[in-house]
C-alpha cells in the first residue's frame, strides 16, 4: 500500500477498502505488490548484473499485463 495508490487508483468518492479489494481481484495474484518487490527489479536493472540489458521494460506487475 502507497500513497501513489491512493492518490492514482482510488476514486476519492469510493470506499477506500472497496476499491482496493477491486484492485486485488483483478491482479492475477489476487494481491497488491510490496515496495520490497518492486525495488527488486529495479535494483537489478541498476545493477552490475544488468550491464548487457538495454532498452528493456521490466513489468513488475504481478501478472497484470500478461493477464489482461
Amino acid at each position: 500500500d502507497t500513497d501513489m495508490i491512493r492518490r492514482d487508483h482510488i476514486d476519492k468518492k469510493d470506499d477506500p477498502a472497496a476499491a482496493e479489494q477491486r484492485m486485488i481481484d483483478y491482479a492475477p495474484m489476487k494481491r497488491i505488490s510490496t515496495p520490497a518487490e518492486i525495488s527488486q527489479g529495479v535494483l537489478y536493472l541498476a545493477s552490475f548484473d544488468a550491464r548487457f540489458v538495454t532498452g528493456v521494460a521490466l513489468p513488475i506487475d504481478g501478472g497484470s499485463t500478461a493477464g489482461h
